[in-house]
Formats: C-alpha cells, sequence, structure tokens
C-alpha cells in the first residue's frame, strides 16, 4: 500500500496512509492553519489558490470549518461541466482539507497505536511525524466508534469502521453460532481456533463464549488492518479483556484471543494449525469495488477457491472447517465450491442452513449455508 511522509509548512513532516494518499496531491502546496489565530476567509483562499490544508485547533472548530467550506463549496465547483464532474470536485475538495489523527476524538477511542495504525488502514504508522487524514474520513470514523449496534446472536454490542461491512444478518451469525456450538463435542481442551476474515469480531466473540469452558485460544485475522483494529477494540469492550499490542489475553481463565498483523487469508499465520477454522466467505461472485465489499465479494471465486486449497495444510489431526456462504451467486456457484472442496481433499461433514432477506426484487430471498467440514 502506497503511503507517504510529507513536509507541511508550518507543522514539518507529517504521515499520510495509503488509503487517503491515493487520492492525495503530492505537488500542491500544503501549509498548517490553526482555527484559534486563523479565519475561515484565509483557509478558503488557500484552497481556492489549490493548496491543502492541515487544521490545527478545537475538534468543533475544526467541524464548523468544514459546514463553512460545504455551505460555499459552489465557489470551489464553477468549472464543473456536469454533475458528475461536481461530484468529482467535490471529493477531491474534502481530501484537500485534513487533520492530524492526534487531534481529533479517534485518538481517545483508539488508546493504542497498533489499533491507531488499523484503524487508518495501515498495520504501523511511522514514529515521531503527525498522521494526517481527511477531516470528512476523521468524523466518519469517530461517529461509527462512538455508535454501538446490537448483535443479539452473539449478544454483543460492537463498534464498526466505515470501511468494513457491518454485521446485521441476525440468521447469518445465528446459523454460525450453532455450527460452532455443534462442533464443540468434537474439540480437545484448549482448543485452537482460527477466525479467518474476522471482521468487526463478532465471530471471535461468539467462538469465546461458545468454548469458554475449554479454554479455546482462538486467533482472529483478516486482510483489512481496520478489522483487527475494530476486532481489538469489540474483544475487549465484550468479553472485559486485558488488550496488549497483538494480543487480547484473558486474565482470569485459561485461554486467550490473539489479533494478528493484517494479511491476504493464511499469510499472517503461515504455520499454524487448528483445531477449528471458522470463515463467513465473500460470495458474491462480483469484483470488490471498496473496502467493505472485500468481506462480500468475491471475484471468479478466487478467494474461496485458495482459501480451500490452503485449509488442509493448517487443519491438525481430526481438525475441522466451518464455513459460511450462500447461493447468492446461483447453483453453478455453490457447484463450483462443492467441487473447490472435493478438489482440497476436504469432505462435508454436515451442511445447515437458513434463508435471508435480500434487497433484490428478483430474488426477494436467499438460502445461507455453513458447512461443516473434515479431512
Amino acid at each position: 500500500m502506497q503511503n507517504e511522509t510529507v513536509y507541511v509548512s508550518g507543522m514539518g513532516d507529517a504521515f499520510i496512509p495509503g488509503k487517503y494518499f491515493a487520492d492525495f496531491h503530492k505537488y500542491s502546496p500544503i501549509r498548517m492553519f490553526d482555527l484559534y489565530r486563523d479565519d475561515h476567509g484565509k483557509v478558503s483562499r488557500f484552497l481556492k489558490n489549490g493548496g491543502t490544508v492541515v487544521l490545527s485547533g478545537n475538534w468543533k472548530d475544526i467541524l464548523s470549518l468544514g459546514e463553512y467550506l460545504k455551505s460555499r463549496e459552489c465557489e470551489f465547483l464553477r468549472t464543473a461541466r456536469d454533475k458528475r464532474q461536481r461530484n468529482e470536485l467535490s471529493a477531491r475538495l474534502q481530501q484537500r482539507v485534513l487533520v492530524t489523527l492526534d487531534n481529533t476524538p479517534v485518538k481517545t477511542s483508539a488508546a493504542d497505536p497498533g489499533i491507531e495504525a488499523g484503524l487508518v488502514g495501515e498495520k504501523t504508522i511511522p514514529p515521531g511525524v503527525p498522521v494526517l487524514l481527511p477531516v470528512s474520513e476523521a468524523e466518519r470514523l469517530s461517529n461509527d466508534l462512538d455508535t454501538l449496534f446490537t448483535v443479539e446472536p452473539a449478544g454483543s454490542s460492537l463498534r464498526t469502521h466505515p470501511d468494513m461491512l457491518t454485521p446485521r444478518s441476525k440468521e447469518t451469525i445465528s446459523l454460525m453460532c450453532r455450527a460452532i456450538q455443534d462442533c464443540k463435542a468434537c474439540l480437545p481442551v484448549n482448543p485452537k481456533i482460527l477466525d479467518m476474515g474476522c471482521g468487526s469480531g463478532v465471530l471471535t466473540i461468539v467462538a469465546w463464549r461458545i468454548l469458554k469452558d475449554l479454554g479455546p485460544d482462538i486467533t482472529a485475522t483478516d486482510i483489512l488492518p481496520e478489522a483487527v483494529a475494530m476486532t481489538r477494540l469489540n474483544v475487549k469492550h465484550n468479553l472485559d479483556m486485558d488488550i496488549k499490542p497483538g494480543c487480547i489475553a484473558n486474565e482470569t481463565t485459561f485461554g486467550a484471543v490473539k489479533a494478528t498483523e493484517a494479511g491476504d487469508l493464511f499469510s499472517p499465520v503461515p504455520d499454524a494449525k487448528y483445531d477449528l477454522i471458522v470463515f463467513n466467505a465473500p460470495w458474491v461472485k462480483a469484483p470488490a469495488r471498496n473496502r467493505a465489499e472485500l468481506a462480500l465479494n468475491d471475484e471468479g471465486q478466487e478467494t474461496i477457491r485458495r482459501f480451500l486449497e490452503e485449509c488442509p495444510l493448517h487443519l491438525l489431526p481430526n481438525g475441522r472447517v466451518i464455513l459460511g456462504y450462500s447461493d447468492n451467486s446461483g447453483a453453478k456457484a455453490i457447484d463450483r465450491l462443492e467441487k473447490f472442496i472435493s478438489d482440497a481433499g476436504l469432505r462435508i461433514a454436515a451442511i445447515m442452513s437458513d434463508r435471508i432477506k435480500t434487497y433484490s426484487s428478483n430474488k426477494p430471498w436467499q438460502k445461507i449455508f455453513a458447512y461443516i467440514l473434515v479431512r
């Protein structure tokens, strides 16, 4: 992921995370404005001349300036030929109004350098330099971190992230709960569990609650740093665990929950083996258009194919896999999935199913599955 340290007039060097740098105009002048002494008009004039601003001051004052700029946005969009170009210019304007992470409520919510890095899409951030992000993104992220939504099947209240899929399907979570409960009798004491694609951490929390009397060692991993960070925050909030960098350990019972560094599929745990691997896989045969859709979209079913190919290398003797999937992409996608399972040397021990409502008029319902796989 591309990222860069840039020089800000009045501040010095600062770091822009890769997810924001893609839309950043590297060669425009960048200047810090202190809202305790610089008025809105001064900031606006600098932006109109093509500059990028970094705002310093009270968070409420920073948001107030954002509202001021929105109210005068037409002055920045006069060159737009049509609605599409106006939207593009508006988005670019927002990307040129920045704030340091330390100057936002996100800093207080994270309270951990590793989590801070994850929330802005990075595995780590350079020490000793301010981290910059657009004010609009900081506001979105702060609002999400302040909002709890209840996941009834998990008995949990979770926070989510604007670049992640919110786990709102009660049926899907309930189905995965049933599958974990079904596998419990086959697990040893102190079982090794992997929550692949942990997202907000809902299945990590579910697995701990269902299996806690066995003292499970649960590893949570995801391709997105944002997801690893949110899992750590949500585990701490829901399980009253003491979070340390890379490890969420329960001090009152044996067993632990560990959050790995972000990475694709098994890359964060290349040599590890597990008694149970849980993966609520992406099941829509379409390209992911943004980071949130990585949890849902799998173009050509490549992610699920690679996952199943690698699974046998990461299973302990008598190990099991719980695979969440759906017939969203039709019967042929299910046929291909079951062929991938067979080709990987795995066997379907059981299939649990339910159905969920969709937003499509052509297909108002879709069937969801929890495959329990063994070697």
